[in-house]
């Protein structure tokens, strides 16, 4: 199965958490004024929340077109449960930090979950679920070239 997208989305995502990482204070108070410099602990723990998922989204469009949409609805009552218990503890105690840290921690449990069934079902590595291949590369050069020749006949 080839994963030029799942890297091509993951990889950008990651890109834009380093640039909010690396920018936080100016990003904040130019876009939002200083009333928000408060909510930029929670930003910080969301943006890497916020990749990990959209990994998982990814990896369960797959499992779902492999004919078991189901396995996904289990992923999304273990981040329900998680993201309940993580709340209620952390919420008393850490405020709004500590609802981030409960969306962190439930979505990297329904990612985990989602990459070991991806792995299971799809028969690939979980090195290979990450990392671009030369046949991947090779598709992704031919499906462009393909676009642009069926643009030209337009």
């Amino acid at each position: 199965s080839s994963n030029y997208f799942f890297y091509f989305m993951f990889s950008n995502l990651l890109k834009f958490c380093k640039h909010v990482w690396w920018n936080k204070f100016t990003n904040l108070s130019f876009i939002f004024g200083n009333l928000y410099l408060e909510s930029q602990t929670a930003l910080l723990i969301l943006c890497p929340a916020a990749a990990v998922l959209s990994a998982a989204k990814i990896l369960a469009n797959d499992i779902a077109a492999r004919g078991k949409p189901e396995l996904n609805v289990y992923t999304s009552i273990l981040g329900l449960i998680v993201n309940v218990i993580g709340n209620l503890i952390l919420i008393p105690k850490f405020g709004m930090t500590g609802a981030a840290l409960a969306t962190l921690g439930s979505y990297l449990s329904m990612s985990i979950m989602t990459l070991v069934m991806y792995v299971k079902l799809s028969g690939n590595t979980y090195l290979n679920t990450f990392l671009i291949q030369k046949k991947d590369l090779v598709k992704l050069f031919w499906s462009v070239k393909l676009s642009i020749w069926k643009k030209s006949w337009i």
